[in-house]
């Protein structure tokens, strides 16, 4: 008598025994295939260092896209053999299980409406579906830690942790069902914060992309929550195999890590036709515990996933050849949406860190951002605030047009620009050459402070460098640089010598308010005092005055030009603090020099013109 659950298990178990023999002799070939890549490179590598001639820079960049062709075929490589194996792997273990409990059910029956668990290919509208699956996730949630315990997960850092085990349980309708449990282990070298924001928007951008079909429902969650109806692309033996999926997923986020929960089902076309998959997954993203023993600061994703293979008719007559690709399927399915949300997620966070947006989170992990802004100080004010500068002179520059052309019609050809300084405001041209001036060597104290402060800046750009290169070689060196030595760390500033740079620039800022504001106040009686020096006022109240100029070049009336303002009073004050380095005087009275005059030795230039002939 013809019995077809016992055809079909014999079936299977023929099938998983040659697919076992044929996946050995893939993963043999992929051995041998590797070592021929590692040669034809080796031998390329040699001609490329022979090539001279003006083609090096083209020999040059062709080799260098291929090396990034060699190191993506070889990370394909690496890939591959890690699915081969636990392909066999499982396939070995469903072959044992088969052999000792012929009486489970592989496939279980999905004929029961009440189940709500149809193929894709007969659900036209999925809200049904969108409804059941959010009513669960709670539910699932609620039992995430449970299912970490259980799978020993909880305390793993285990990176090279990736295991998939067979397993059965009891059924909706306490049938014995079998079902595909996948674990892994995920090191993330990255801060959990910006993970789980680049971890959550590589989820919702690879599923949102390929979605054609979203939920338009109410959510309770809708910014943690994703209800998608997706198609998928993936290859098995060349040829290309389309996937349909309903998925929803939510995350929540607690203090210390960020959970996901979802709930999908999926299927195919043609030989897929009848069979579809079942899976609910958990994955949790916290930080590395400080007693992991690993010498990296981030986080760790663990990953935990039931995968239930269902077929709509039980009565249906499969093919071994397509119960045995369903197996594959979904362990290359399961492994394709790993390896892509955590090459998207790196991209992600390498992005952020590369285009600046975390350079000073970095720096601040190696206790460095009082670099970075003191850096930041330093190329404002030697480059944007002469910016700054002359971009206002320029909109706030006043020039005398009138005055300007007036000149040249009652001078000779060519004497107005030997003369312009003559006809120039005095005070803005003393307080030009000040500024000019202050840009100049004058003394050995000037170069010393100007190498100083140069040499000062090139030492705190090596210490930014410095810990860049170090939080760099810290995050990524652990997991992809194996071979990498250490640079040097950075030893910290002790408290000490802190508290006292803190006080000594506290101390400065305030004596330097102080003696602007005592030297603005004993010079605001003196407008004709355009420059003057900063000091502390102690006992007396004298201006310290560094230029004076009086002059009135254009006399009114009559009065004015015969009987001028007496400048002695003015002169001998502002002289009386002995920092005059230049005087001018014009059309004022001074019939004899102040005695104070003799204190300025710092006097360089003196111009008085007095019309005493009147």
């Amino acid at each position: 008598m013809r019995n077809p659950s016992r055809e079909r298990l014999q079936n299977e178990l023929a099938y998983l025994r040659r697919k076992t023999v044929e996946l050995e002799d893939q993963l043999r070939s992929l051995y041998l295939s590797r070592r021929v890549n590692l040669s034809l490179t080796a031998k390329g590598s040699l001609d490329t260092q022979e090539t001279v001639g003006t083609g090096a820079r083209v020999w040059r960049r062709i080799a260098e896209r291929q090396a990034q062709g060699r190191d993506k075929s070889e990370r394909e490589n690496k890939r591959l053999k890690l699915v081969l194996e636990g392909q066999i792997a499982l396939a070995k273990k469903l072959e044992k299980l088969l052999q000792k409990r012929p009486d489970v059910m592989v496939m279980s029956d999905s004929s029961g409406v009440s189940q709500k668990r149809l193929c894709l290919g007969q659900v036209e509208d999925p809200s049904s579906m969108y409804d059941l699956f959010l009513s669960e996730l709670d539910v699932l949630y609620a039992q995430i830690d449970s299912v970490f315990q259980q799978t020993g997960l909880e305390a793993s850092v285990d990176d090279s942790f990736r295991h998939a085990y067979v397993k059965t349980r009891r059924g909706p309708e306490d049938e014995e069902e079998l079902y595909a449990e996948l674990q892994d282990v995920t090191i993330i070298p990255f801060e959990l914060e910006r993970a789980s924001s680049a971890m959550w928007h590589a989820v919702r951008r690879r599923y949102n992309k390929n979605s054609y079909h979203s939920f338009q429902g109410v959510m309770e969650r809708p910014d943690d929550t994703i209800a998608v109806k997706y198609r998928s692309q993936c290859q098995r033996s060349g040829q290309d195999i389309e996937l349909d999926a309903i998925m929803v997923m939510c995350r929540f986020v607690e203090r210390d890590r960020l959970a996901f929960v979802w709930r999908s089902v999926s299927c195919g076309d043609g030989a897929f036709s009848g069979m579809y998959t079942d899976e609910t997954g958990w994955s949790v993203l916290k930080r590395v515990p400080p007693d992991s023993g690993l010498d990296l600061t981030g986080c760790v994703m663990h990953n935990c996933v039931h995968v239930v293979p269902k077929r709509v008719d039980v009565a249906s007559d499969l093919q071994q050849n397509e119960i045995g690709l369903l197996t594959n399927v979904v362990i290359d399915s399961y492994e394709d949406d790993v390896i892509a949300l955590s090459a998207m997620m790196e991209d992600l966070l390498l992005q952020d860190t590369t285009q600046g947006l975390g350079v000073l989170q970095i720096v601040d992990c190696v206790g460095g951002s009082d670099l970075f802004a003191q850096d930041t100080f330093d190329l404002s004010a030697a480059v944007l605030f002469p910016i700054v500068t002359l971009i206002y002179s320029y909109h706030n520059f006043d020039f005398d047009h009138e005055v300007y052309l007036t000149s040249l019609e009652a001078l000779p050809p060519g004497s107005f620009e030997h003369l312009a300084r003559t006809f120039a405001n005095p005070s803005e041209m003393a307080l030009f050459r000040v500024n000019i001036d202050s840009l100049r060597i004058n003394s050995v104290l000037d170069l010393v402070l100007r190498i100083s402060m140069n040499l000062t800046f090139c030492y705190r750009v090596k210490r930014v460098m410095e810990a860049l290169i170090w939080t760099r070689h810290r995050e990524y060196a652990s997991g992809v640089i194996k071979s990498v030595d250490a640079p040097t760390q950075q030893n910290p500033v002790p408290k000490g010598v802190a508290v006292a740079f803190t006080a000594f620039s506290l101390m400065v800022l305030l004596s330097t308010y102080k003696a602007i504001s005592d030297s603005k106040v004993a010079c605001s009686a003196h407008p004709d005092c355009v420059v003057y020096a900063y000091k502390w006022k102690i006992s007396d109240d004298l201006c310290p005055c560094v230029i004076l100029i009086d002059v009135d070049l254009t006399p009114k009336t009559y009065k004015e030009w015969i009987d001028p303002v007496d400048a002695y009073d003015k002169v001998k004050a502002l002289a009386a603090s002995g920092r005059l380095t230049s005087l001018q005087i014009i059309n004022r009275l001074l019939l004899e020099w102040p005695e104070e005059l003799r204190l300025c030795h710092g006097l360089r230039t003196m111009y008085v013109l007095v019309d005493l002939a009147v």
